[in-house]
This record gives C-alpha cells, sequence and structure tokens, in this order.
C-alpha cells in the first residue's frame, strides 16, 4: 500500500484482514474516491482464495511464494500452490488488463504463469525476472540496501524493515507500483520509507545497555522461523563492534500436520549451523520437544540449548543471563504468546533503571 499513495488514494487492510470476514470488510471500505484497493486473501484449503475473489475481483494479482504455513491443512506443499494459485487464475485477460505478479525464485509460484490468462510479471533474484534486485547487501541491522532493477530503470533502494527476506517483498510491491504507472524513483523512495504493516514482526528495538530484542512474534512458519534466524545472525556478526552473542527464545510453530516433528526438528538443527550462542525452546509438548533434539543432534552442548515451560521461565533465564550487547530473537506462532518474552525484556531495563535511580536517592 505504501507505494501505491503518492499515486492516489488507497484503501488496504489494517493488518491480516484477509478472511472471509475481513476481505469482505476491507472491500466495503473503498468509495468512490479510492483509486487503489489493495486486499490479502488467505485460505485453509482449495477454493477458498477463489471465493474470496468473487467478492472483491482483483485486475492485478500478487503470489509471493509457496510456504509450508497451514502445512497440516492442506498435506502438501503442492496443495498449497494449487490454492494460491486460484488468484492468478482469476484474473482478467491480458487484453481486460489482468496482470500477475509471480515470484520467479520460487518454481511453484512461477509455474502458475502456466495457468493463468493475465500478462505475467516475474519478479526475484532470477535474471528471468523483469523486475530484480541486484548488488544485495546488509547493513548492521540486516537491513538490505540494493539496486532495484526494472524494464523502465534502476534505483537504490535501503529498506527500513529488518531481513533479507523482505527484498522478495519489496520486489512484488515495486512491480505493482510501475504497473500502476509509478516511476522507479517513486518506488524506491517509498519502499525506503515504508515500514513493518503489524506489529510484532521483525520489530527491532534496543535497550540502553545494547541489548537488542527482535520481537517477530506475530506468528511463525518454517519458512519465517529461517528467515528470522538469518537475521539474527546476521545482526550478530555485523555489530559495529565486533560479533555479539545472539540469543534465539523459540516456540511452536502451529498448523503442521504430521510434519510438525521433523519441522521443529530442522529449525533446531538450523540454529546450530547457523551458529546461534543460546537457545530457549519454550513448551513441554511433542514439537518443543523436537526443537531442542535437532539442536542437540546437530552439535549444541551445555547449556547452548534448553527447554524451558512456559513464557515466564524463558523470561527469568534472560533476566539472570543477558549481558550488555547481547541479541535476542523471540518467535513462536501467536497462539504460544511469546511477545510477553520480548516485552518482559525490555521492560526489565526499566525496572533495573528505577531501582539504580532509588538506590540513589537513598543514599543521599
Amino acid at each position: 500500500a505504501a507505494v501505491l499513495r503518492p499515486l492516489g488514494s488507497v484503501v488496504a487492510p489494517p493488518g491480516s484482514f484477509n478472511t472471509e470476514l475481513g476481505h469482505p470488510w476491507t472491500v466495503l471500505r473503498a468509495d468512490t474516491d479510492t483509486k487503489f484497493l489493495v486486499l490479502e486473501l488467505s485460505a485453509r484449503g482449495v477454493g477458498h482464495i477463489e471465493a474470496l475473489t468473487h467478492i472483491g475481483p482483483p485486475r492485478m494479482g500478487v503470489v509471493l511464494n509457496v510456504g509450508t504455513a497451514h502445512l497440516g491443512e492442506f498435506g502438501s506443499r503442492e496443495a498449497i500452490a494449487v490454492a494460491k494459485g486460484e488468484l492468478p487464475k482469476s484474473l482478467p485477460t491480458t487484453e481486460s488488463g489482468g496482470v500477475a505478479v509471480l515470484n520467479a525464485d520460487d518454481p511453484l509460484v512461477s509455474a502458475m504463469a502456466d495457468n493463468t490468462s493475465a500478462r505475467v510479471v516475474l519478479v526475484g533474484r532470477s535474471e528471468n525476472a523483469q523486475v530484480r534486485s541486484a548488488d544485495v547487501r546488509l547493513d548492521d541491522q540486516a537491513r538490505a540496501h540494493f539496486t532495484l532493477v526494472t524494464p523502465s530503470g534502476s534505483a537504490d533502494v535501503d529498506l527500513s524493515v529488518h531481513g533479507e527476506h523482505q527484498i522478495g517483498n519489496a520486489l512484488s510491491a515495486a512491480a505493482v507500483a510501475i504497473e500502476c504507472g509509478a516511476t522507479v524513483d517513486q518506488v524506491a523512495a517509498a519502499l525506503s520509507s515504508a515500514a513493518a504493516a503489524s506489529a510484532r514482526r521483525m520489530d527491532v528495538r534496543d535497550r540502553g545497555d545494547g541489548v537488542t530484542v527482535i520481537n517477530d512474534s506475530y506468528n511463525a512458519n518454517p519458512d519465517s522461523m529461517r528467515a528470522a534466524l538469518k537475521a539474527l545472525v546476521s545482526m550478530a556478526r555485523s555489530g559495529r563492534h565486533g560479533a555479539r552473542r545472539s540469543w534465539a527464545v523459540l516456540g511452536e510453530m502451529a498448523e503442521l500436520g504430521p510434519e510438525s516433528v521433523v519441522e521443529h526438528d530442522a529449525i533446531g538443527r538450523l540454529a546450530v549451523r547457523l551458529d546461534v550462542s543460546k537457545l530457549i525452546v519454550v513448551g513441554t509438548d511433542r514439537p518443543a520437544r523436537a526443537l531442542l533434539q535437532g539442536a542437540v543432534m546437530e552439535g549444541s552442548w551445555g547449556d547452548e540449548a534448553r527447554i524451558v515451560p512456559d513464557a515466564q521461565a524463558a523470561i527469568d533465564a534472560l533476566a539472570s543471563e543477558l549481558e550488555p550487547g547481547d541479541l535476542v530473537l523471540v518467535k513462536a506462532s501467536q497462539s504460544v504468546g511469546l511477545w510477553s518474552v520480548a516485552e518482559a525484556v525490555l521492560a526489565d531495563e526499566s525496572r533495573r533503571l528505577e531501582q539504580t535511580e532509588t538506590g540513589s536517592e537513598a543514599t543521599r
């Protein structure tokens, strides 16, 4: 939505208003002054997206990826691809102005080009993408800087959101804006100033003692968990004053079905391969235990990886062990409620400052 605002009035969902309730609510907010209506579509089964497209028939459609969210409900990534493919299939023909923006780097998404009558615009890092990124680099906050390359020119983009995975979102937004008449320079400026659309999504905050908290507790699936861990490690390795100690406080990823144990095990192993300094797994169920077991089997030893029963236990561990300059990632599915951990770590400094000031007053 941010990249379209320079072009006219925009109506967009305030958050994840992407169901059969939130979707029509957003549609009804549009009026005669609205130039662009931005909608998000969700699905928990084949046919759901097709049904939503009848409520607000799209002229342009964007498919970012075929991930593993809701894998338990769909059964496979291929089934998820079928469901997401309903969006490009619903678009008008090229002659009627239909445009499908598809991720060239995801084979399941790029294959959707064969099932749409709309004109296809590919985005990604691939050389065959019409809108792509080049010269990608990350700063010490894991914010991406890259050259946006389009058929109508190039421009430098400095994202303010955190994580290399944000590039794909930015490229898709850029493609839409350019199709709607924006210049490359307008798009680059809008992308560079855009903030996270929702709270608790890669929300990075610093304490006065140099502890950095990455609150990504809004939700979690294997793809977003991998992206967050990579961002954590990137930030830890590129600190201005040398490498920083990294903590990953992770909870269960819900709705993965029979693949849950395997996916949690893989995340535990990835944390070790990425060299995360400390891993705290929150939970007592089998997926949480699988996450810890994956880390142990990959080579974690001693207190590098541990499991605690609940959020309060994680808060207590961090309160006693965090050191100035540490980095803390907090991530799990929303149902786990790990945002309380991130909030407590940030609030802990305020309490300690109050105690210090009270002690100073008493000394006087």
